[in-house]
């Protein structure tokens, strides 16, 4: 197959700097698909230089030649409608605008599957993509959420740019053909409060490359623990949400009972500086040392002796897997998926979010019982190296992708589950050999002939799952807010004025492969929120 992956995230295409949880399972999982003989393209925001990355070009698209072909029907639009509009969003909207053209570039027909890694880019690809071309979104995290927790977007402080940010997200959760999230936590979430469809929607939990992962921890690290001190390890951007300032809150109590430990909290992020002056009023320079982003991580985290995980709101984050896999006690917050990943007192230690009180009496437990921390540590390990593997969810996601391009005859379901144990085939194949209300069906003759007129032909087949996708996308669309917007929606997106504004030649590529009925605004988001 040949597959788009896609972010709206800025993604380091150089390799140089951290772009996350996300950005690190976007490069594990296309390096894990590539292996298995597909290929696999990216599309998204190259974070060093801005621009787009168009592997069509195997170059750089500068959103800068898109804007004006945006901000004259946007902006307008914008200064009639919402007068009172955030600055924030009358920035953020014409990237949003600008990486769906961008898209148009890299020849969506071409791609057997998309497969979005967050909602913004799943609603731009559901946009402008072929009718065809089944488009699959990942989520890995709630970003109303994550944006009340920072505190500058909350129904509280910024109720205009909340509402704008959760109605991108419950029409981002219905713009695809199917949804796939990392943990049980973000399931209910969103489909109790962004509306996400339960029916259409697969638990996949992340995985990581063990074998080569274990090959990184054993490499000379750069930074080596102190003599006769505990070690203590935080890997987290620096965020607000990552509650980093709740793990120094429970260190500085920490100090106050015993001083035979050290910390090392790896990462960047836009609180370094509040972190490292909480860090400095409170005299703990000589105990808690900001590395900043490591190449040398993984050989960081297996010196270490445990894994702080302070967390406010988490999926399935990769610092637990990693820590597992070396063999390192983890402490986690009971917060979103992480008490998922792992048992009270047996493969970690759970403290309650939002509670540095908690932590310090967690992390003095475990530096007390050596007994309670080896003990967790090594079934940790037993347990994430023979279920964090990578292969397993590359897999599933594989059925999945041949599943929503009519491939396979099993039935997307058969990724949400175990087959159960002593039952002879697949699930999903026994439960395609029935209709929807459970009674078996007729099967067809055995002759080509009566193949053909029963409509099991392979080109009747593919015929049947694009049918199946359209229908799905009607249904879908019905109910999007704002289906009776008025004639401005309406409007097809055409350059304005008689000069270009643009190169002639790409602007025309992407006019001819607009889908028909494309608008500027997309009405959808715009009549959520007006």
């Amino acid at each position: 197959m040949k597959i788009l992956l896609t972010c709206s995230f800025p993604f380091p295409m150089s390799g140089n700097g951290d772009g996350g949880g996300v950005s690190n399972y976007i490069i594990l999982l296309k390096r894990k698909l590539e292996q298995l003989g597909h290929t696999v393209d990216f599309f998204g925001y190259d974070a060093d230089t801005w621009q787009f990355w168009i592997p069509r070009l195997n170059s750089f698209l500068d959103p800068a030649a898109l804007h004006p072909q945006i901000e004259g029907r946007l902006l307008p639009y914008f200064s009639r409608a919402f007068p009172d509009m955030p600055e924030y969003m009358r920035v953020r909207e014409p990237m949003r605008y600008a990486f769906e053209l961008a898209a148009v570039y890299c020849d969506l027909a071409s791609y057997d599957v998309i497969n979005a890694q967050d909602v913004a880019s799943g609603r731009a690809m559901w946009r402008v993509k072929p009718q065809h071309v089944p488009l699959i979104t990942t989520v890995h995290g709630i970003i109303p959420y994550e944006l009340s927790l920072r505190g500058w977007a909350s129904p509280e402080t910024e109720p205009a740019l909340w509402e704008y940010f959760c109605a991108q997200e419950r029409i981002g959760l219905v713009s695809n053909d199917w949804l796939v999230v990392t943990s049980h936590w973000t399931k209910n979430i969103l489909t109790a409060e962004f509306g996400a469809r339960p029916e259409s929607l697969s638990i996949i939990q992340n995985g990581m490359d063990m074998e080569r992962f274990l090959q990184r921890t054993s490499e000379p690290p750069l930074t080596v623990k102190p003599p006769n001190r505990k070690l203590i390890g935080c890997i987290a951007r620096l965020a607000r949400e990552k509650g980093i300032h709740l793990l120094i809150e429970a260190l500085i109590r920490l100090k106050q009972d015993r001083s035979d430990w050290e910390c090392w909290i790896i990462g960047e992020g836009t609180e370094r500086e509040v972190l490292e002056e909480g860090v400095r009023l409170a005299m703990l320079e000589d105990h808690i040392l900001f590395l900043g982003h490591r190449e040398d991580a993984p050989s960081l985290i297996a010196q270490c002796d445990i894994v702080a995980v302070p967390s406010l709101q988490e999926n399935c984050p990769y610092v637990i897997l990693e820590a597992q896999a070396a063999g390192v006690a983890v402490v986690a917050a009971r917060a979103g998926g992480m008490p998922e990943m792992m048992v009270h007192e047996e493969t970690g230690i759970l403290f309650e979010r939002d509670n540095s009180f908690e932590l310090f009496l967690s992390l003095k437990r475990m530096l007390e019982d050596e007994a309670l921390r080896s003990r967790v540590a090594l079934q940790g390990m037993n347990w994430g190296r023979s279920y964090w593997s990578i292969d397993e969810r590359v897999k599933a996601l594989v059925a999945l992708y041949l599943s929503a391009t009519g491939r396979e005859s099993a039935t997307i379901s058969a990724v949400k589950t175990k087959r159960k144990p002593g039952r002879k085939g697949s699930g999903a194949r026994k439960r395609s050999r029935r209709t929807a209300g459970g009674k078996p069906r007729k099967r067809a003759g055995k002759t080509k002939a009566s193949r053909r007129i029963r409509g099991k032909s392979s080109t009747n087949a593919r015929r049947k799952g694009r049918l199946r996708l359209r229908r799905r996308r009607r249904r879908t669309e019905s109910r999007l807010p704002g289906a009776a917007h008025d004639a401005i929606y309406r409007e097809l997106f055409r350059p304005k004025g008689s000069q270009p504004l643009m190169d002639a030649e790409l602007w025309g590529y992407i006019r001819d492969r607009l889908p028909p009925g494309y608008t500027i605004p997309d009405p959808a988001i715009e009549a959520s929120f007006s």
